[in-house]
């Protein structure tokens, strides 16, 4: 009785592991092997086929995992920045001209415990620059000179948006800012 072929649709199902190379290649050379011909060829290809499906059956599961693990992550981070836009909207929106001092309060409140609750979220599951820009902003907006406070807030959002999608996501500053905020921040005299 001759060696056993692999079927097309057997080999397909092993096209996506780590494995499909060793069954791939064993398939190619089943027939190269005589029945009661060379032992030690035989051996070694099943031991190559062996490591070949253990190392599939370990790496694959792991790499998965890795992957979820890192999806999750980006998934807490967005929710937390997008929690922190969402309080950073009440703030624009507490300076409208035309709301009455009682929604302004009620706004401004609502963005101080929105803001409060985001920079918690940010500061466990946000990137070490992105939790940086916001301590700078946050420092910046305590002193009386706010002239370049629009840099530094420009500098969270291109930290989020580096963590996000990485370096391949960095825009203008002023572009970003006047997208944000409707205006562009002056330009610096020299």
């Amino acid at each position: 009785m001759g060696p056993r072929r692999t079927s097309p649709n057997q080999l397909s199902r092993f096209k996506s592991s780590a494995t499909s190379l060793a069954w791939i290649k064993i398939a190619d050379h089943h027939e190269s092997f005589p029945a009661t011909g060379n032992s030690q060829k035989r051996c070694n290809s099943l031991l190559v086929a062996l490591v070949g499906f253990a190392g599939g059956a370990l790496v694959g599961p792991y790499l998965t995992a890795q992957h979820q693990t890192a999806k999750d992550t980006t998934d807490r981070r967005v929710a937390a920045y997008k929690k922190f836009f969402a309080a950073q909207a009440k703030l624009l929106q507490s300076g409208s001209p035309n709301l009455t001092e009682e929604n302004k309060k009620k706004l401004t409140d609502e963005y101080e415990q929105e803001t409060k609750e985001a920079k918690f979220e940010i500061g466990v599951f946000g990137s070490p620059e992105v939790i940086q820009a916001l301590v700078n902003w946050f420092d910046k907006k305590d002193r009386t000179d706010l002239k370049d406070l629009w840099k530094e807030d420009a500098k969270i959002y291109q930290a989020m948006r580096g963590e996000i999608f990485g370096t391949g996501g960095k825009i203008d500053d002023a572009d970003l800012y006047y997208l944000l905020f409707g205006y562009r921040p002056a330009k610096e005299q020299k």
